[in-house]
């Protein structure tokens, strides 16, 4: 059937372009249980797909997207957004006759947000991202260290008397930049494989790439450079039994970067990861080594209704610093389109 088109209706079609988008972003250990758990509840939910985490490490990052276009529309005007991220790299199998064979390499995004409603909107009903919209705030400092903080709706406890609030998620800080590298520049510390492009490059640093690993992604990079995919789980609620979804499928979208603009390597990074009721990164994926910090002492909050007084604002109920392996900053181009339904 065909898409009956409103232009209100703030669900924009793909593809994307995404030209000069700033990626800040942190590589952290995980757990590899809790990333295959997560794996299994949002994406193994057929007979016909599996996915597996490649390794036990997840990117966490915030971008600035200056100019967002639908290809092909880009007289309609741009948006802007900034948006935070945790992406998972997975092996993606197929069942060829009761065999499950690797067949690729994709992302998982477990937890995602921005600052623009109309990406949000379209994030969620078109492919099937869980978006959420709250407030990001990003610092280039003195000497070119990197601050961002980020907040998003959630509840501190869920309570009858609780309302919804706005809730610090992460807060990420870098040291200053070590060098100003080349765009496929190697990452410090990395394997010869760190020839490759971001960003199965980071992966190289310090988490443990096997040989074997290590000779698929020089392949799959020197096969198409600059490409990847994304796989998630797109659902409509069903009206009339709101347990069940009137749609279900996977959805792939691939995503192809243009050599990167700039590139910067920094020192040292690390993350703070507040955990409340609504958004648990810490428990969901497992992150390790972390060193317990105390919550933060301000969380904003929405003005109270009328009828009543705002009920104060509680803790996160965890809250941990994870030193990064690896930190860094790039600009590129993004070629956002080529979407699939898998089907389950």
């Amino acid at each position: 059937m065909t898409y009956v088109e409103s232009f209100d209706g703030q669900q924009n079609p793909p593809p994307y372009f995404f030209p000069k988008v700033s990626v800040n972003a942190c590589v952290l250990k995980a757990t590899q249980d809790n990333l295959q758990r997560w794996c299994n509840t949002f994406l193994n939910l057929g007979n016909g797909h599996r996915f597996k985490p490649l390794v036990p490490f997840v990117y966490v990052g915030i971008s600035h997207y200056p100019k967002m276009f639908c290809a092909g529309h880009e007289n309609m005007g741009y948006a802007i957004q900034d948006e935070y991220f945790v992406m998972v790299p997975l092996v993606h199998y197929r069942n060829f006759f009761n065999l499950w064979i690797p067949v690729g390499l994709t992302w998982g995004f477990p937890f995602i947000g921005v600052t623009n409603g109309t990406s949000a909107i379209s994030g969620q009903t078109v492919i099937g991202f869980p978006k959420m919209v709250g407030s990001i705030t990003r610092t280039t400092m003195s000497g070119g260290a990197f601050h961002g903080e980020v907040e998003m709706p959630g509840f501190p406890v869920f309570d009858s008397n609780t309302q919804q609030r706005q809730m610090p998620i992460i807060a990420m800080r870098t040291d200053a930049p070590l060098q100003q590298s080349a765009p496929t520049g190697p990452v410090s510390g990395a394997a010869p494989a760190a020839t490759l492009s971001f960003p199965w490059s980071l992966l190289h640093a310090g988490t443990g790439i096997t040989d074997i690993e290590d000779e698929i992604l020089e392949f799959l990079d020197d096969l198409i450079p600059g490409l990847y995919s994304t796989t998630v789980l797109k659902q409509i609620r069903d009206a009339e039994d709101p347990t069940q979804a009137c749609f279900q499928s996977l959805v792939s979208a691939q995503w192809q970067i243009d050599d990167p603009l700039s590139s910067i390597e920094f020192s040292g990074g690390e993350v703070d990861v507040f955990d409340n009721a609504s958004v648990d990164i810490i428990a969901t994926l497992g992150l390790a080594d972390g060193t317990a910090i105390p919550p933060p002492s301000v969380i904003s909050a929405p003005t109270p209704d009328a009828g009543g007084p705002l009920a104060p604002a509680v803790a996160a109920p965890r809250s941990e610093r994870f030193k990064a392996l690896a930190a860094f900053e790039m600009q590129v181009d993004i070629h956002f389109g080529d979407l699939r339904n898998l089907g389950l």
